[in-house]
């Protein structure tokens, strides 16, 4: 039990207390999460984004059979938990599905940051997030479609169909929380709670996501 009070740092730092006694001891702990870059390239343009130019093409991606032989390592050695981040677009992934079918085949469980973008073209994806995911974070960086267009650099994107997308997940993460009799995936930051009806304009309503996030063994954290 997780004693109240603790922020999200020091509640992880305990649920890894044996991992914390190796580092004290000298030792190198194999680690409790991978942060794994898929791909670097991305489909937004933000101009202050500080991966850039790393961002390449659509060619720049982790070929399926070099992430399949990683898996297995992590497998053999008892890692099962992933990040997916990195310097561009995870989602974009032109094999995402069958990554995410990976994970779950393999008894993954995995932390999404992402701009969401890919869910507004195929909400498909939510199921496959949903169904072994821990947390997702959004980065959104713009609550009105103008702004959204421009912070992100394309004309051709606006921020209520991802509001939209993420209200979606979120319902439906929810609804696989209470078929499963266990709080689950309900996570999102930097944005105000996508599901409220409030007529308040979007800065004045304070995210219940960002707060109520739900490691596997049921622990609330933050990402």
């Amino acid at each position: 039990m997780i004693p109240r009070g603790l922020d999200a740092t020091a509640a992880n730092l305990i649920l890894v207390s044996d991992k914390v006694r190796q580092v004290v001891a000298g030792q190198i702990p194999l680690p409790e999460v991978v942060e794994l870059f898929l791909t670097n390239y991305c489909n937004f343009a933000c101009p202050f984004c500080r991966c850039a130019k790393y961002h390449g093409d659509t060619r720049q991606f982790m070929d399926f059979d070099t992430l399949a032989r990683l898996l297995e390592e992590l497998v053999g050695q008892g890692v099962r938990r992933i990040e997916l981040g990195g310097g561009g677009e995870p989602l974009e992934h032109p094999m995402i599905r069958q990554v995410l079918e990976r994970f779950r085949e393999q008894g993954f469980r995995f932390g999404l940051i992402t701009n969401g973008w890919r869910l507004t073209e195929f909400p498909e994806l939510v199921d496959s997030i949903i169904e072994c995911a821990d947390w997702v974070r959004f980065s959104l960086d713009g609550l009105t479609d103008d702004v959204y267009r421009i912070v992100h650099g394309r004309p051709n994107v606006a921020y209520q169909p991802l509001r939209a997308a993420i209200a979606e997940l979120v319902r439906r993460a929810r609804g696989a929380t209470a078929l499963a009799g266990r709080q689950r995936l309900a996570s999102s930051s930097f944005c105000s709670d996508p599901t409220s009806t409030s007529s308040s304009p979007p800065s004045m309503r304070c995210s219940i996501l960002a707060s109520t996030t739900y490691n596997s063994s049921g622990s609330k954290t933050t990402p």
